[in-house]
């Protein structure tokens, strides 16, 4: 049984929570969770994220018996939903250019039986602490990663943009990144007891050092007890510029 150590969304240093977050459980046990992170300066990012968190609770009624393929097809179904919702936005009237048209990223995970389904469209992550290593499960889709993967220079504001958001590809680039093992936009793994499953926006995990000994210990903590993350949260929240979304779940003892 998963069992959810901490779960809230935090406005932070902006003027609108444009985050997401959905935590589903079944009579089975099965959990499903999620977070969406709205564009940030493009139009409907903020409605855009909800409404994702919306479709995929309608999507997932009952639990799910091939949940790797569903969870793809879900992140198809939404894209889809998106773009139409965005076909229909007039920019001209909001007097913004096309190229601000907003998307959302999204990330997915399912619980089974101690096994992790998940998907990942955008710079949300999913990622597991397992024997004092943080190890991110689906790499940002951004310019900082490509750059990173390539051996070009880098720098911090390449991180702002993401090359893979919902509603603004097509399905069939959608579809391409869902098959490519390079940007791990998909997978599955076997929940082990002492490890803490994490699903996060960028505004939680871009402002976290991975080594910091107050974020490490505390998730040592949470390996055999249950532990309060708000003063991580608010840690954060100091160093954060952006909203901060966060979904710690560990396997119940």
């Amino acid at each position: 049984m998963l069992k959810v150590l901490y779960q809230d969304s935090l406005i932070g240093k902006k003027q609108e929570n444009q985050d997401a977050f959905l935590v589903k459980s079944f009579d089975n046990g099965d959990r499903l969770l999620a977070v969406a992170d709205g564009m940030g300066g493009g139009v409907m990012g903020r409605e855009l994220a909800y409404y994702a968190i919306e479709m995929l609770q309608e999507l997932f009624s009952k639990p799910l018996e091939y949940p790797q393929e569903k969870l793809k097809h879900a992140m198809r179904s939404i894209n889809d939903e998106l773009r139409k919702l965005l076909s229909i936005y007039s920019v001209e009237d909001h007097n913004v250019e096309d190229i601000q048209k907003g998307g959302t990223t999204l990330c997915i995970a399912y619980y089974r039986e101690g096994v992790v389904h998940y998907v990942n469209i955008g710079d949300s992550r999913v990622w597991v602490w397992r024997e004092g290593e943080m190890i991110n499960l689906t790499l940002d889709q951004n310019e900082y990663e490509r750059k990173r993967l390539e051996n070009i220079y880098t720098d911090e504001e390449d991180k702002r943009f993401i090359f893979r958001i919902l509603g603004k590809d097509s399905s069939l680039v959608v579809d391409e990144m869902l098959k490519s093992e390079r940007w791990l936009a998909s997978g599955s793994f076997e929940l082990n007891a002492d490890d803490i499953l994490i699903l996060s926006s960028d505004g939680f995990h871009d402002y976290i050092d991975e080594k910091d000994d107050g974020f490490s210990l505390a998730l040592f903590w949470a390996e055999s007890s249950d532990y309060n993350f708000d003063s991580i949260l608010d840690g954060i929240e100091e160093r954060s510029n952006d909203n901060i979304t966060a979904i710690i779940a560990k396997e119940e003892q």
